[in-house]
């Protein structure tokens, strides 16, 4: 599996989610979204994801889901 096919999964769920603002938008379109969102130079850099995750201040959340145990929920805030 290549990032693009992990990028395309979360479009799916962001796709699929209870919000009808996103339910019309093409996952082709949401994948291009995510791609920039966490990539730079079309590479994704987890270094720099986890420097923006902690700049954001939901460290803790994402290190609920690279732990073990119970995943905190994410709140999409847009």
């Amino acid at each position: 599996m290549d990032w693009m096919e992990i990028i395309k999964i979360g479009a799916q769920y962001i796709q699929n989610n209870d919000d009808e603002s996103t339910s019309d938008i093409d996952i082709d379109n949401i994948a291009q979204a995510l791609l920039r969102v966490l990539s730079e130079e079309g590479r994704i850099d987890l270094s720099s994801l986890l420097a923006k995750a902690q700049e954001g201040g939901v460290m803790e959340i994402v290190s609920s889901w690279i732990g073990s145990g119970e995943n905190a929920p994410m709140m999409l805030i847009l």
